[in-house]
């Protein structure tokens, strides 16, 4: 039995992605569009900065745990990104539901990988590398419940 194809390059400018029970096409990026995703990639890290402070604004403690609704907000900025580069809109638009039962870390690095390299946007596969990391690590959580390293300095954070 021949497993499908992910990925198809259709031409340059084109590459669909079938996931799931949804065929979605990555298009090349116009300036403009490239600008509004670096504008929102911006604006989505600098609203996770707020989990790694206290409330003061220091820097959390080495040990400190994060906060609860932190894996789900990175999950919620992943999957906007996601519309957006597919240009979903409205009822088009990929759900919490379907992302968490369709898309591995494989793929997701795999479309990160393809829209930088279809739109010539280097800084967006080390823009997303934190994000990819955060989730690779509430799935080895959940698997483990053991502490891991923050990504940002390298202490332990428990969960």
């Amino acid at each position: 039995m021949e497993v499908p194809n992910e990925k198809e390059i259709a031409h340059d400018g084109l590459t669909i992605f079938n996931i799931g029970d949804r065929k979605l096409e990555l298009r090349e990026m116009k300036i403009k569009r490239t600008k509004e995703l670096s504008e929102l990639l911006f604006s989505l890290r600098s609203g996770l900065q707020k989990y790694f402070v206290d409330k003061d604004g220091q820097a959390l403690p080495d040990g400190a745990t994060l906060d609860q609704e932190f894996h789900q907000t990175v999950n919620e900025a992943v999957l906007t990104v996601l519309n957006f580069l597919f240009g979903l809109k409205g009822e088009e638009n990929l759900t919490i539901e379907w992302y968490e039962e369709n898309m591995s870390l494989r793929i997701l690095e795999e479309i990160v990988k393809e829209a930088a390299g279809q739109s010539r946007v280097n800084w967006l596969t080390p823009f997303f590398d934190p994000f990819c990391r955060v989730l690779r690590d509430s799935i080895f959580l959940k698997a483990t419940d053991l502490p891991r390293e923050d990504f940002q300095n390298g202490n332990a954070i428990t969960s």
